[in-house]
């Protein structure tokens, strides 16, 4: 719950921040689904 506040902190600040921050989700979310094939 403390990330989305401030997911929502930032996206409220800095658009370019959300877009850093939806990579990081991505990639985040890749790296799970590769160690879960593993």
């Amino acid at each position: 719950m403390e990330q989305k506040a401030v997911w929502r902190g930032g996206r409220r600040i800095h658009s370019g921040r959300q877009h850093v921050a939806l990579f990081i989700f991505c990639a985040c979310i890749s790296f799970f689904d590769i160690i879960y094939y593993f």
